[in-house]
């Protein structure tokens, strides 16, 4: 009996989250759409301990009724950041495998691209994840810096140094 009212409660956050979120859909203003999402997003993001497999398919579920890319991409970003630090990235992972569709489809500026890849090289050397495959994502990241933006560059320096330090320690790549 506990655990069928421990799944009732599951499926009322669940449902009222999925009601909130539908709020989305109601505006046309771009500007105002990402508000919403960022204030959702907060919440939803804000015990990523605590029930984060329920928490990630709640900001999918945002995910998909959104229409605006750049509210999609900041969605999926808070996803990137919940499932490394909830442990659950098994649930994230598979969808990285689309991210160059995801790039194109959101049209991210520099900054924004930097921040992606760094999430998700974040999130594949928290789950163990191929090194071939996290250090590629971290090499994504440096790619994005050029040398002319020496502002930029300091940014970079400590991420470099991480690029070595993982080529280095992976056995199939040096």
């Amino acid at each position: 009996m506990l655990w069928k009212a421990v799944f009732d409660v599951k499926s009322d956050v669940e449902c009222i989250y999925t009601v909130i979120c539908n709020l989305v859909t109601k505006t046309e203003n771009p500007d105002e759409v990402l508000e919403i999402v960022k204030v959702i997003s907060a919440k939803i993001i804000q015990q990523p301990n605590e029930k984060p497999a329920l928490r990630l398919k709640i900001l999918f579920n945002l995910y998909n009724l959104l229409e605006n890319a750049y509210s999609r991409f900041y969605v999926y970003l808070k996803a990137l950041n919940l499932a490394a630090s909830g442990k659950v990235s098994e649930h994230v992972i598979p969808s990285v495998k689309n991210i160059d569709g995801f790039l194109k489809e959101w049209n991210l500026v520099v900054q924004d691209q930097r921040e992606l890849f760094l999430a998700i090289f974040n999130l594949l050397k928290e789950s163990k994840s191929s090194g071939k495959e996290s250090f590629n994502f971290l090499t994504k990241y440096l790619a994005t810096f050029s040398p002319e933006d020496e502002q930029s560059m300091s940014e970079a320096k400590e991420q470099a140094a991480n690029a070595i330090i993982e080529f280095v320690k992976a056995p199939n790549m040096f």
